[in-house]
C-alpha cells in the first residue's frame, strides 16, 4: 500500500518551514549585530546559517514526492553534510577580527547551491522511482531551476511592491510602514514565507516550467552551432598565431574555461534525451562532432596556462578553483571525445551515461572543497611558503595576501615564523599586528546604539581641530547611519583656504564628501575613493587615523570638458601581481 504525503498541498506546512526558517536566521542576525557569543565562532554561525538555508530550500522542492519519511531524511541529511562543510568553512576563517573571509565564504556558499541543487535533483527521481538516466536528470534540473528563478523574481517583486507602497505612504507623513520594512525581523519573514509559497504554487504547475525550457532549449539549440564555429575557428588560428599570446596578461586561461563551460551546456542542452535521432541535419551535426573533438585541446591549453602562472607565482586559492574547475570541464571534454571516437554520431548515447557518473563527481568535489582535503587556502599556503624567501624581511604586500586569501591555514604559517622573521625585522611584530586586522569586524559595529542613526563620535586630522558645526551637522544627518566619521582639514586647491574631508564610516563602506567655503557658506561635494587592489589604507585610517601618510596630489591630466559633460581620469592604482 503506498504511504501518503501529509506534505502536499498543506499551506500550514509551507508556513511552519517558513516560519522555522526566518526564526533562526533572525536569531543568526541578532547574533552578529549585538555581538552575542555565537558571533566570535563562525564554525557554528556558519553551519546554522547552511542549515537554515539548505533544509527548507531541499524540503520545498521535493516535498511533493510520496513517502514523507524519506523526504525528511532526504533533506536532513543533505543539510548536515552542507552544515558541516559550513562548519570547516568557519575554521579557516578564525580568528575573524584578524582575517579577510569574503573568500571562503563565496566558495562555501556557491559549493553549498551546487550540493543542493544535485540533491533535490537526485532525490526527485529516486521518490518518483525513475531510473536515473541523463534524460531524467536533466529535465528535473531544468525544472527545478526554473521553479527556483520563478519564485526568487515573485519574492523581489513582492518586495518591490510593499516599498512601493511603504514610499507612498510617506510621503502624505506616515511613515509606520516605511519603518517597519528597514526592520529584519519584518523583512525576514517576509522574504522566507513569500519564497516558500512562491515555489509550492510554481511547482504545482510543471506545463509552466517545461514550457519555458522548451523554449529556451530552442535558442540554445540555434545558438550552439555557432559557439562551434569559435572553438574550431579559433584552435586552427593558434596554428599561426602560436599560443604565446594566450599567456600575457589577458585573462587566457578564464576566457577558455569560459567557452569549454557554456559548449558544455549547450551540447548537453541540445543533446539532451535518449532519443536516437539527432537534432540537426547530418551534415551540421557532424560539424558539431568536430567541434566538441576539439575540446580536448582546450583542456590542454587551459592546464598549460594555469600550470605556467602556478609554476611562476605560486599556487593561489583563485587558481586552485580554476584547476578543480578545468579538471572537470577535461573530465568531460576526454570522455566525450573517446565516445565520439567510439560510436561516432551515435556519440550522445554514451555521453548520457558519462554526465550521470559525472554529475555525483561534481558533488563530491564541492564537498571536499570544504574540506582539509581539497581545501585551496591549505594547498595554497604549502606553496606560498615554500617560495618565501626566509633570508629577507617579509613585505606588507606578502601579509596582506596572507590575510586576505589564505584564511586560517596562512595566519597560522606566519605566526610560526614569527621570531624567525622579528630577528630580521624589528618592526615586523607591529607591522604583522598593523596588516592582520579585519577592519570589516568590530565590536562596535555590530552592537546596536540607543540612537538607532549614526553614532555621532569623530576624529579630526589634525588632532582636536574645530570642525564648524554646520558640517558636523550635516555629516550626521539621520539618513547616515553609520558607526562615525573622520574628518581631515587640508588645502586643496592652494588658495590657503582649508577645505573639510568629511569620511564616514558606513556599515557597507565608506561615504566621503568634500566641503568648500564659498560666499559665506559651506558647499558640500560628494567625492569617492579609488583604492589600489588588497590595500587596506582607508580601512587602517579609521582604526589610526595618524597611520597612514596623507598628502596632496595634483591630477596628471586636466579634466576635458564637452558642454556641460566632464571626463576625467581617475588617478591610476598599482595592482599587486602576488595575487593576480
Amino acid at each position: 500500500m503506498q504511504s501518503t504525503n501529509y506534505f502536499i498541498g498543506r499551506p500550514e506546512v509551507t508556513a511552519t518551514i517558513a516560519v522555522f526558517q526566518a526564526l533562526v536566521l533572525y536569531v543568526l542576525y541578532l547574533a552578529v549585530d549585538e555581538n552575542w557569543v555565537l558571533a566570535k565562532f563562525p564554525e557554528y554561525l556558519n553551519s546554522l546559517a547552511g542549515f537554515a538555508f539548505a533544509f527548507p530550500l531541499i524540503f520545498l522542492f521535493i516535498r511533493r514526492n510520496l513517502n514523507p519519511k524519506h523526504i525528511f531524511f532526504i533533506s536532513l541529511s543533505a543539510s548536515l553534510v552542507i552544515a558541516l562543510c559550513g562548519y570547516y568553512a568557519g575554521l579557516q576563517s578564525k580568528p575573524i577580527d584578524k582575517l579577510s573571509t569574503t573568500g571562503i565564504t563565496w566558495v562555501y556558499v556557491i559549493c553549498s547551491l551546487i550540493i543542493a541543487f544535485k540533491t533535490v535533483i537526485y532525490a526527485q527521481i529516486y521518490l518518483a522511482k525513475k531510473a536515473y538516466t541523463f534524460g531524467n536528470l536533466y529535465k528535473n534540473s531544468w525544472r527545478t531551476f526554473i521553479v527556483g528563478a520563478e519564485a526568487w523574481i515573485f519574492t523581489w517583486l513582492v518586495f518591490g511592491i510593499l516599498f512601493l507602497g511603504a514610499g507612498l505612504f510617506k510621503i502624505v507623513g506616515i511613515n509606520l510602514f516605511n519603518d517597519l520594512l528597514e526592520e529584519f525581523f519584518i523583512t525576514i519573514p517576509i522574504f522566507t514565507l513569500s519564497f516558500s509559497f512562491a515555489v509550492s504554487y510554481f511547482q504545482s504547475s510543471e506545463k509552466v516550467a517545461d514550457t519555458i525550457a522548451t523554449v529556451l532549449q530552442s535558442i540554445i539549440k540555434f545558438v550552439l552551432p555557432l559557439v562551434v564555429i569559435i572553438i574550431i575557428g579559433f584552435a586552427l588560428s593558434l596554428v599561426f598565431t602560436g599560443i604565446g599570446p594566450l599567456w600575457g596578461d589577458g585573462p587566457g586561461s578564464s576566457l577558455i574555461l569560459w567557452l569549454q563551460a557554456l559548449a558544455l551546456f549547450f551540447v548537453n542542452t541540445v543533446y539532451m534525451g535518449t532519443q536516437k535521432e539527432i537534432p540537426y541535419k547530418p551534415w551540421l551535426h557532424k560539424v558539431i562532432l568536430v567541434g566538441i573533438a576539439f575540446m580536448p585541446i582546450y583542456s590542454v591549453l587551459a592546464t598549460y596556462g594555469l600550470w605556467l602562472r602556478i609554476d611562476q607565482y605560486g599556487l593561489t586559492p583563485a587558481r586552485g578553483f580554476g584547476m578543480m574547475v578545468n579538471l572537470l570541464i577535461s573530465l568531460f571534454s576526454f570522455s566525450y571525445f573517446l565516445a565520439i571516437v567510439k560510436v561516432k554520431t551515435s556519440w550522445f548515447l554514451i555521453k548520457n551515461k558519462i554526465n550521470v557518473v559525472l554529475s555525483v563527481v561534481v558533488v563530491i568535489v564541492c564537498i571536499l572543497l570544504n574540506t582539509p582535503l581539497l581545501s585551496m587556502q591549505v594547498w595554497s599556503t604549502h606553496s606560498q611558503m615554500a617560495r618565501l624567501d626566509m633570508s629577507e624581511p617579509l613585505s606588507n604586500s606578502d601579509m596582506r595576501f596572507f590575510r586576505n586569501n589564505l584564511g586560517a591555514s596562512g595566519y597560522k604559517s606566519l605566526e610560526a615564523i614569527r621570531s624567525q622573521m622579528r630577528v630580521l625585522d624589528v618592526s615586523y611584530d607591529e607591522r604583522f599586528r598593523k596588516v592582520f586586522v579585519n577592519y570589516s569586524y568590530s565590536k562596535n559595529a555590530h552592537s546596536k546604539t540607543e540612537n538607532q542613526g549614526m553614532d555621532r563620535s569623530y576624529k579630526t586630522v589634525p588632532e582636536n581641530i574645530p570642525i564648524p558645526d554646520g558640517i558636523i551637522e550635516a555629516t550626521f544627518d539621520d539618513k547616515y547611519k553609520g558607526k562615525g566619521a573622520i574628518f581631515i582639514q587640508k588645502d586643496l586647491n592652494n588658495d590657503e583656504i582649508y577645505e573639510y574631508i568629511s569620511l564616514i564610516d558606513m556599515s557597507f563602506g565608506k561615504r566621503v564628501f568634500i566641503w568648500t567655503f564659498n560666499n559665506g557658506v559651506w558647499n558640500q561635494a560628494r567625492a569617492n575613493i579609488v583604492q589600489a587592489s588588497n590595500n587596506l589604507d582607508i580601512d587602517q585610517f579609521f582604526v589610526d587615523p595618524n597611520l597612514p601618510l596623507i598628502t596632496v596630489e595634483e591630477p596628471k591630466l586636466m579634466n576635458l570638458k564637452i558642454g556641460e559633460a566632464i571626463i576625467y581620469v581617475p588617478p591610476k592604482v598599482s595592482e599587486n601581481t602576488l595575487v593576480d
